[in-house]
This record gives C-alpha cells, sequence and structure tokens, in this order.
C-alpha cells in the first residue's frame, strides 16, 4: 500500500508509475500461508504413503495372529468335546443299527434304541457290567466319558428300554469347611432320595479330580455349555429368574454347603433330557438322563 503525504490516505496505484503497491508485512505473510499449505499437502501424503506401507508389512504378521487365533480354538473345542462329551472307542463291533456316542446321539442312549428289551442291551453293550447292583428295572454298567470314569444305567419300563443315564460321583471337596454356611446362598431345591442311593451302590466309583470347588465349577460349567451348545438354552431350571443373576460360584457353594440340587431340562425330538447337579455330604453329584418321549415305558410297536 502507498500513503500519500498530502492527503494522508492509502492508494492501491502509484500516481507515477500507476504499478500496483504490496504491503510488504501482507507479502509475506501470503508467502507463508501457501507454504504451510504446501507442507501440509505433503506431510498429508506422506502419513498416507506410511499406513498404506505399514499395512502391508503387517498384514502377513496379522494373518498369522488370525491363524494362531484360529488354532486355538480350534483346540480349545476339541479338549472340551474330549473333557465332557467324547466316549472312548470300544473293542468289538456292536450290532445295533444305530450305535450311541457319549450322549445317545447316533442311538437315543448309547448301545440302546427306545423299547429295546433288555437282552438287546446286553448283546450289544462292550462297557463293563456292574453286576453287583441286580436290579430287575435297569441295568449299570461301567465306562469312560473323556476323562472321568462314570455310571451309564439303562432304565426299563415293562420290559422294554424307556430312559438311560450318566453318573458321576466326587469325593469329599477340599476346604468346603472354610466357607461358612449361614454366608452362602440357598438355592435351588433340597438333595432327593434316589441320589443317596446311588451314592450307596457308587461310593467307591468317586472319580477323585472333583475334589475342590475350582474342579466342580469347571467340570459343572464345561457339561452345561456343551449341554446348551447342542440343544440350546435350557427350556426350563429349577432357579428360574435367578438363574442369570447367580454367579457360578455362588451356585457352586449353594448346592455344596446347603446339599441343594440344580436341574436344567431341554426338550428334543425323541428324548427329554435333564441334567442334575447335586451334593450329598459335602461330596458332589452329577448325572445327565435322557428320558423316551414315547408313551407307554418308550415302547416303539
Amino acid at each position: 500500500m502507498y500513503l500519500c503525504q498530502k492527503c494522508q490516505q492509502q492508494l492501491k496505484v502509484c500516481p507515477a508509475c500507476k504499478h500496483n503497491l504490496r504491503d510488504p508485512k501482507a507479502s509475506l505473510f501470503n508467502q507463508l500461508s501457501g507454504l504451510l499449505v504446501f507442507l501440509t499437502l505433503i506431510f498429508v501424503s506422506l502419513e498416507i504413503k506410511v499406513t498404506e506401507e505399514t499395512e502391508i508389512a503387517m498384514k502377513p504378521f496379522r494373518a498369522a495372529q488370525e491363524e494362531l487365533e484360529n488354532r486355538r480354538k480350534v483346540k480349545e473345542a476339541e479338549a472340551f468335546r474330549s473333557s465332557s462329551g467324547s466316549s472312548t472307542t470300544e473293542p468289538r463291533q456292536r450290532k445295533s443299527a444305530r450305535v450311541a456316542s457319549a450322549y445317545g446321539r447316533e442311538g437315543d442312549f448309547r448301545a440302546g434304541v427306545w423299547g429295546m428289551l433288555k437282552s438287546e442291551i446286553v448283546e450289544n453293550e462292550t462297557a463293563q457290567h456292574l453286576e453287583f447292583r441286580d436290579d430287575p428295572y435297569d441295568l449299570d454298567y461301567k465306562t469312560r466319558i473323556g476323562n472321568f470314569d462314570v455310571v451309564a444305567r439303562y432304565m426299563f419300563a415293562q420290559g422294554r428300554l424307556s430312559a438311560g443315564c450318566y453318573i458321576l460321583l466326587g469325593p469329599p471337596i477340599e476346604g468346603l469347611d472354610k466357607i461358612k454356611k449361614d454366608m452362602a446362598l440357598k438355592v435351588g431345591e433340597p438333595t432327593p432320595s434316589w441320589i443317596k442311593l446311588d451314592f450307596n451302590y457308587y461310593s467307591d466309583e468317586a472319580c477323585p479330580i472333583l475334589n475342590s470347588l475350582p474342579a466342580v465349577d469347571q467340570f459343572f460349567y464345561e457339561m452345561y455349555i456343551s449341554l446348551a451348545s447342542q440343544m440350546g438354552p435350557p427350556e426350563e431350571t429349577v432357579l428360574n429368574e435367578l438363574e442369570h443373576s447367580l454367579t457360578r460360584n455362588e451356585k457352586i457353594e449353594s448346592v455344596l454347603v446347603h446339599e441343594r440340587m440344580l436341574t436344567y431340562r431341554w426338550q428334543t425330538i425323541r428324548s427329554k433330557v435333564n441334567f442334575y447337579f447335586a451334593s450329598l455330604n459335602g461330596r458332589p453329584y452329577f448325572r445327565l438322563e435322557f428320558l423316551s418321549n414315547k408313551k407307554e415305558g418308550g415302547a416303539e410297536k
């Protein structure tokens, strides 16, 4: 800008040579602004380039990480199935057309189809027969599921197979006396008398590794998750609305300290499925039960 000495007005055009006049400060400011814009554009372009190159460089590492994560999940799933839902391979060929897996997925229960005669079960079942429990309505066998020795029981009505169950007993829980009884919640139902009969028969068959609260908690959780993954959430629980408000630890302590029983029920096309968790004298009791949906004791005609 040009300041007229006579009128003290700022002029944009020189009165002598008619050239445009500029303020040196304004010109410097404009130059600096342009330089800043230029540097910003360079920085942004470099940042984009670095980001793209970093993404390309990290791609194989992320792929490897995803592969390791997938492998870990597969191993966890396999370990979970082996600990709660797989049975050992049995030595000889079964004659039944529908051979059962550990949870009765191929037959209705192990070697049995609802309505089979007791003689047919004896012919097809290869596990060790527990003969000391002589019951005209039941057949008991000692078998193994994952890392656990369990009792497999076939139950008959009117001479035909109508139900089956797996029974798992534990030894006295270590450190249970440290839990104050008045501090533990009391939920579920009282332990029924038929569980006491199982302890009388199979007290020596107890699984030794279920001797602590963490071990019982883990087994209960894995069994429940295994069943829920196959059949969905239980259709009925004894806890009703309390089921989701209580922690697993609160449930475990309630069952073991107060001798209570928790029950979870499912319904399938051919069977009713019940999962029981109870205790007697500080010892855990698990029972997975399958009952025929057929009428008249499950007989198939």
